[in-house]
Parts: structure tokens; sequence; C-alpha cells
């Protein structure tokens, strides 16, 4: 087959709430990598994000807002009609009508992709080969069969508490292990179905991945009041991934938070890329995440997490940070889980903002 020269541009679009830490860096990055357009959501902003943002060449920033209170051209899909009920309290709901308007304007404006990410995140575009590549190249090599690009993420490995610059400092990542993953995932889903325990489902986890990386990757989290501990088997965040849409495609389909899912027709999806994923790479960012919100929103999802909005809840701070010290590698077991392709270094980030 010949090889596409066409030029492909794509576009990024984030739903945010108080994210000035690293919304700027993560627009930077993607700006430096070549995105054409920055679309930027406001939901609920009560620090200097807009400030940051606003003004900006290449970004347009929107305040989130129901259908209701806009003027658009065009109608509001069937499929959003179902969940805008929940618009006012579920933000997911909210960032599914933000992606939405956002491919919408996109794709008036004439570009081809879509990627839909967090401020703590950043794209990296490797190749089917599994090396780096330009973004605009990446998206150019996907075949016009794909409706959509599936980028798993890759998780921050945290290597001690005082990191102040992720994008810049962070540079190890979790390596992705596909067939362990499934299998740690059905063998979570029966455990669940027949104790219906968030807590042993994470030590069926952490147990699991104890065998399969011999602890290396496997860590425990000690409350340091009551002493409850809660384990981490391999990813302290989400496993999932993110994705990118072909704008020419995008209305035939329903964003569903993580990837587009079938609406008039069922997307046909590459797996390729991934993106960075900087998550808790410091005790203020786990104050942040974790120190304003209910303890019984984690307890379903994540027993862990939940071990940590607890302590973010209850602690000082002094204390949340001798906490987070059980999260990081020391520098004996991170060089052990390089030697055995458990972890990457990857200097991407750093290569565009600086």
């Amino acid at each position: 087959m010949p090889e596409n020269t066409d030029l492909c541009t794509f576009c990024v679009t984030y739903t945010i709430r108080n994210e000035e830490d690293t919304i700027l860096d993560a627009i930077a990055a993607h700006m430096a990598m070549g995105a054409s357009k920055v679309f930027v959501f406001f939901d609920g902003t009560t620090d200097g994000s807009r400030e940051i943002v606003q003004g900006l060449e290449g970004v347009e920033c929107f305040e989130t807002l129901p259908p209701d209170e806009l003027s658009l051209d065009v109608a509001v899909p069937e499929w959003f009609e179902r969940i805008k009920s929940h618009f006012d309290t579920n933000m997911d709901v909210r960032k599914q009508f933000n992606t939405w308007l956002a491919a919408v304007k996109a794709r008036e404006q004439g570009f081809d992709w879509l990627l839909c990410i967090d401020a703590d995140e950043i794209f990296y575009p490797v190749g089917q080969d599994g090396k780096e590549m330009p973004a605009e190249a990446f998206f150019r090599s996907v075949d016009r069969k794909y409706d959509q690009v599936i980028l798993r993420n890759l998780e921050l490995v945290v290597d001690r508490n005082d990191v102040r610059d992720p994008f810049r400092e962070g540079v190890y990542f979790l390596n992705r292990f596909p067939v362990s993953e499934e299998i740690c995932r059905y063998l979570a889903a029966a455990v669940t179905r027949i104790f219906r325990s968030p807590k042993i489902t994470e030590w069926t986890r952490y147990w699991f991945y104890m065998i399969r990386f011999r602890g290396l990757a496997s860590r425990r989290l000690r409350h340091p009041a009551s002493g409850r501990v809660a384990p981490i088997g391999y990813f302290l965040g989400y496993r999932s991934y993110k994705s990118a849409i072909r704008l020419s495609e995008a209305e035939q389909f329903i964003f569903g938070v993580h990837k587009w899912q079938e609406y008039t027709r069922k997307p046909v999806s590459l797996y390729r890329g991934y993106v960075l994923h900087y998550d808790l790479p410091n005790p203020d960012k786990v104050k942040q995440k974790f120190g304003q919100r209910e303890k019984s929103i984690y307890l379903e999802k994540s027993y862990t997490r939940y071990m940590l909005n607890t302590i973010a809840l209850e602690s000082d701070f002094d204390v949340l940070e001798e906490s987070f010290k059980q999260l990081c590698f020391d520098e004996k077991k991170l060089n052990s889980m390089i030697e055995k392709n458990i972890v990457s270094k990857i200097n991407w980030t750093e290569k565009y903002l600086n």
C-alpha cells in the first residue's frame, strides 16, 4: 500500500477543574508536538487556571454549560438527551458533552483528529515498530479504515516524594503487559462477584502481581492512625486508556469518557501509542485530588485510593508526606524493574517543554 502523504492535523480537548499546576505545560507540550488547536472547558474552576490559559494562541476556552444555555448551530445528539438529566451531578456526563462539542467545533474548522485527555496526561506517539515518532506522522500512519486510536496509559513511577515539576522530572513509567492484565481482570471480576468487597478484590490484584513480578512492583500503604493496610498490586492509578477520534466519523459514535462507542455503528479501533499519566507525583497532588472529596465515592472503585482519600482527609500534611513515601520505589528496586523491563525511562515530555 502506498504511504499516505496527506497532512494530518490534530486537536486536544480538556475538561478541567483547578489544574493551574499542570494545564499550561500540558498545553505547551501538545502545541509543541504540532496540535492545531486546544479546547479547554472549565468545570467549576476556582483557581487561576482561567487566567493562565485565556488568551493563549491556538487555545479556545469555554465554561461548561448545559446545552439549553448555549446557542448551538447543530442539534444535540439523541444519545446525550438520554443522559443529560445527570449533567449537574456527574462530571463524566459534562465531559461527554464538552468532548462532543469540541468535536463539532474541530470538524467545522477542518481538522482531522481530536484527542481527549486530562491535564496530567501527555500524548506519547509510538508507532507500530515501538519507536517514537512525530505526532502528525503518527496520525498520518493510521489506515483510513480506523475510526479511533486507543492509547493505553503508562503510569508514572514515583521514586521520591519531593517532585515539584512532574512533566520534567518524572521520567520512569510502568510498562503494559496486556495478557497479564487480562488474566488479572478476569480473576478480580470473579472475586468481586463472590465476595463483593473492594478490599478483597484489591488484595487479589496485589497477590497476582506479587507473583507475576516477584514482588518488585507491589507496595503496601499503611494508614498512619488506624494501622489499616491497603495493597498496591501494580497500578496505583487507572489501567485503562484514552482515545483519539477521526473527526469525519465522530458523529456516528458516543463519547464514553475514555473512548468512543457505538451509536449508529460500532467504531473500528486501533490500539497504538500511549498517554503518559503523571498521576499523584507528590503529596501536594494527593492532597489536591483526594483532600476535598467524600471518602465513600472511592470505595467501590479502589480500596487503595480510598485509603489515600482517607489519609488526605484525616491527616496533617506532614503525616501525608510521610505516608506518601510508601508509594515511592527506592533506587535498588527501581533499577531492578528497569533491568526486567517492568519500567521504562521516557524523556518525551521534557523534550517538548525545553
